[in-house]
């Protein structure tokens, strides 16, 4: 029968010198930072190296070499354990002796330390006489081990106490804890939480699953209104929060959630909007009705005027063309509310593009240059900023700032040194179109109500009051805000649009 082959492990130790396999185990030793010891059961007599000694601060040289170096170190609650571990071994009950227990060092402090060892030696009647082993400190990764563990009870204590519903998850998305606003919410009992995994207790849609994974890659997700559904049919509001908790170490242990049911908010706020709607609707509907009546009034006595003068044998055709000019105003009156009124509710499908804002406003000023002079209105527009870029609709631009510019031509008419300001600039990522006037402002009880269709504060017959609702829903289908910024005196009206512009962003 053939020899084994020898390892290539075996063939090297072969070649090696005694003293070249002792200069690399230490080496090895060393490098492993574990110490040795050699215990002789017939005497109880211990060989410690010097890295055993210095892992507790004891001299080499001076160190006793008998067992009770050992044990009159150990602590008095780990040292019966460590025996009964070893002996284990030695009766062949277990493969090798392992154990982790606390010892004194010099300073007094205690340290942690991972015992192991085997039989290395027997009688000649085949019983156990020599236990080799090495020693490790473990302080390091028992305080650590401590702090985590601490740490995760007093999270588990935060959660459990929380004034809202929350749970907290391990990474495999076990509950670890609840709190009891989360039990009381979701009406499970808490034994039956911890441990289970997530989606053990609740059907989890695919959406949510992804919103976990990124909150376990260190994001925070959130969401102020999320609609649930249940089994039954009935519909649930809830605002939600997933963000991942993390160990003392910065390592990401898991996911926290929070929970707040938001359902009776939703339904007040959508009671509340219903009855706004439903107020908006009856003003805007009594402002249709007085709009239209009076022309359609007019109408119907031209009309009978024009009927009964055209039955005449000769009628009078410059009082028919009196009547008629009647008739095409009352028309057009008509015309101009229906066309306000689709203005106000169009989702117009003309695409926004990026639009030099300025650009726009010096085109509008140009053509309202003429009509500012002739009523004796100064116009001052000398901080229009350049290089401001908005996605919008450059007409729905143009026509809000017209709006605008006619609001305040009207204000400051028959104003002593009538002036009207308008300025272009950037503001918090914001491109701002500003108009000023000096006139005597908008009244205190008329600011609330200044973009309602149908409302105004001139005299009868100077407008129709859509003007500025109409300047209003514009701005907002161009993804932008039409504000009154003025409490009193002068006006000033803020239309803001989101920049394209990037250098006007960093500046």
């Amino acid at each position: 029968m053939s020899e084994p082959t020898p390892s290539r492990i075996q063939i090297f130790l072969d070649h090696l010198s005694r003293e070249q396999l002792i200069r690399r185990l230490d080496l090895a030793l060393e490098g492993a930072r574990l110490g040795v010891w050699d215990w002789d059961l017939r005497d109880n007599s211990v060989q410690f190296d010097r890295r055993w000694c210095e892992m507790l601060g004891l001299d080499h040289n001076t160190v006793k070499m008998t067992l009770d170096t050992w044990s009159s170190r150990v602590h008095p609650d780990d040292i019966e354990q460590c025996f009964a571990d070893i002996t284990a071994h030695i009766e062949g009950r277990s493969v090798y002796y392992e154990n982790v227990h606390r010892m004194r060092h010099a300073n007094g402090e205690w340290v942690y330390i991972l015992d192991r060892g085997r039989v290395s030696g027997w009688s000649d009647d085949g019983e156990p006489i020599r236990v080799t082993g090495t020693h490790f400190d473990l302080t390091e990764f028992e305080e650590t081990k401590a702090a985590l563990k601490l740490q995760q009870t007093q999270l588990k204590q935060v959660v459990q106490h929380l004034p809202h519903a929350a749970a907290m998850l391990d990474r495999e998305l076990r509950y670890i804890a609840v709190s009891d606003l989360w039990r009381e919410q979701f009406q499970v009992d808490g034994e039956t939480f911890i441990g289970r995994v997530h989606h053990e207790v609740f059907d989890i849609p695919e959406r949510y699953l992804k919103v976990f994974d990124r909150a376990l890659a260190g994001e925070i997700v959130s969401e102020e209104e999320d609609r649930f559904e249940d089994g039954s049919g009935r519909v649930r509001w809830y605002s939600w929060d997933c963000r991942p908790w993390r160990d003392a170490a910065g390592e990401i242990g898991g996911l926290l959630l929070k929970t707040q049911d938001v359902t009776e908010q939703v339904q007040r706020r959508t009671r509340d909007e219903a009855e706004r709607r439903l107020t908006a609707l009856g003003l805007m509907s009594g402002g249709i009705a007085h709009e239209i009546n009076t022309p359609l009034h007019v109408l119907g006595l031209e009309y009978e005027f024009l009927h009964e003068e055209l039955r005449r044998d000769a009628p009078d055709i410059e009082v028919a063309l009196e009547s008629l000019e009647s008739f095409g105003q009352a028309l057009e009156r008509i015309n101009r509310v229906v066309g306000a009124m689709r203005l106000l509710t169009r989702r117009s499908s003309v695409i926004r593009r990026p639009t030099h804002i300025t650009a726009v406003v010096r085109d509008t000023l140009t053509l309202r240059r003429a009509s500012f002079a002739a009523d004796g209105i100064t116009l001052l527009d000398d901080e229009l900023r350049d290089g401001l870029v908005a996605e919008v609709r450059a007409s729905d631009v143009g026509q809000i700032l017209t709006a605008l510019l006619n609001n305040a031509q009207h204000a400051v008419r028959g104003v002593q040194g009538a002036e009207i300001r308008v300025k272009v600039h950037l503001d918090d990522h914001h491109v701002v179109v500003a108009v000023e006037d000096n006139g005597p402002g908008v009244p205190l009880e008329s600011q609330d109500r200044i973009f309602e269709p149908f409302y105004t504060t001139k005299e009868v017959g100077a407008g129709e009051g859509l003007g500025l609702s109409i300047a209003h829903a514009l701005s907002e289908q161009s993804c932008g805000e039409l504000r009154l910024t003025s409490v009193s005196g002068p006006t000033r009206f803020e239309l803001r649009l989101p920049t394209l512009d990037a250098e006007a962003r960093d500046g």
